[in-house]
């Protein structure tokens, strides 16, 4: 079994999704990542921010054979960052958690990989600010799962717009 990576915006649709990303997110597994290292760059349109506490990971698996389950949400801190994003990563009190969770799906996982399943999501919710966002506004995610690694682009410079567009959002929440 390998989780997969699956990153939730509730801002774009899959085909904005960087190609080499998927690539990259598909090559790794949120079990072997040391959960510190995990890095989620947002920038966003002039307008838009995140609801407070919304910023968030979910880890789940479930193991048929053994009927567990384990579905988990951790908090991500936020940061200012020097690219005009602002960069999310595990709140520190939430790390060993993750961990404790990485270590229990990894017995399920060996002890029997077909029957266990999981998924991983960044969960992020945006809000409107002052007049809101512009139709020409970008949104740029990229992400990092190495604490020497460079960001990669997961999203890059997708119009406002095209956010609308392409999802079932309704008129953002005023901040």
């Amino acid at each position: 079994m390998k989780l997969s990576w699956l990153l939730l915006l509730g801002l774009c649709a899959c085909s904005s999704f960087s190609p080499m990303a998927m690539v990259r997110l598909a090559a790794l597994s949120p079990l072997d990542v040391d959960p510190a290292d995990i890095a989620v760059a947002l920038s966003l349109p002039e307008g838009i921010t995140l609801l407070p506490g919304s910023a968030a990971i979910t880890m789940s698996a479930s193991q048929s054979e053994l009927g567990k389950t384990s579905d988990e949400r951790y908090v991500l801190d936020a940061r200012a960052d020097t690219n005009a994003s602002t960069v999310y990563q595990i709140a520190r009190s939430d790390l060993s958690r993750f961990r404790d969770q990485q270590a229990l799906i990894s017995t399920w996982k060996e002890a029997d990989p077909d029957a266990t399943k999981g998924s991983f999501s960044v969960d992020l919710t945006g809000c409107s600010t002052g007049v809101g966002p512009q139709p020409e506004g970008k949104v740029t995610v990229s992400m990092r799962t190495s604490s020497d690694g460079a960001f990669f682009p997961v999203i890059q410079n997708l119009p406002w717009s095209k956010v609308l567009s392409e999802t079932d959002l309704p008129d953002l929440p005023a901040c």
